[in-house]
């Protein structure tokens, strides 16, 4: 399936749902995808959703272009309304709350998914989201968007194991990298971050659950202007577990 490159193509929410799809799909993407910026077009929808796939990848030198101004100007104007009722918006993990529907590009239930070369852009919300996935291999790849955009994740995983994030470049106005519950056997290294959060496990325990992270490497990377460098935060009352985490050679400056 290919995109072609020195074309723009407006594309309204769509599922890839390869559950009775053959192996080794590639996507190449070289133009350019926009996102529709009006709300009521989403419909409440993810934009770019890939579910139950396996050996997928989604290569190219194409650019995802969300287009979330419109999106944020909204949550703005919400927070202003919510003032002090939510302390800290930033250790929300994201996964289920009512704007994570605004996500651009998510995979669901996927099996060894190879994602590379691909520039994403000023998402609604989180950018680039890998739930309930085994064996994800990100590289090579950028992501984009203001470092006051709110909620804007860069990649986030949940429910994932066996995934390795290399030669990426992160700026985005929440967590270049967040990794919640369930997440095992994570490998990041040789990752640019800012603007942006920084690169966290969590946020775990929301709401008194539990949760458990365990066999995470972040290792040679750069965070230039982020609010924070690496961190684990949780939620008050709950409970589970974070263990076998390893951060080593991280160059911060300006955090």
């Amino acid at each position: 399936m290919v995109v072609p490159a020195n074309h723009v193509f407006l594309v309204g929410p769509i599922s890839f749902v390869g559950e009775h799809c053959q192996e080794n799909i590639i996507l190449q993407l070289d133009g350019t995808v926009v996102a529709p910026t009006d709300p009521q077009v989403w419909g409440g929808e993810h934009w770019l959703h890939f579910d139950k796939l396996s050996r997928f990848t989604l290569q190219g030198s194409g650019t995802v272009d969300g287009r979330g101004s419109v999106w944020w100007r909204r949550s703005q104007s919400e927070d202003l309304n919510d003032d002090l009722l939510d302390v800290d918006n930033d250790a929300d993990d994201g996964m289920d709350s009512e704007d994570a529907d605004t996500q651009a590009m998510r995979f669901d239930h996927c099996l060894n998914v190879t994602f590379s070369g691909i520039k994403i852009q000023n998402s609604p919300n989180f950018h680039l989201t890998f739930d309930h996935c085994v064996g994800v291999l990100v590289r090579d790849m950028s992501i984009s968007s203001p470092g006051d955009s709110p909620n804007t994740d860069g990649i986030h995983l949940g429910n994932s194991q066996d995934v390795t994030i290399h030669d990426a470049t992160l700026a985005c106005g929440d967590d270049c990298i967040s990794i919640v519950s369930g997440c095992s056997n994570i490998n990041i290294h040789d990752v640019h971050c800012g603007p942006g959060h920084g690169i966290s496990i969590g946020s775990l325990g929301k709401d008194h659950s539990r949760a458990c992270v365990h066999n995470i490497t972040v290792r040679d990377v750069d965070l230039q202007g982020t609010m924070n460098g690496v961190r684990i935060k949780s939620w008050q009352g709950g409970s589970g577990s974070v263990y076998g985490v390893r951060f080593s050679n991280i160059r911060v400056s300006e955090v």
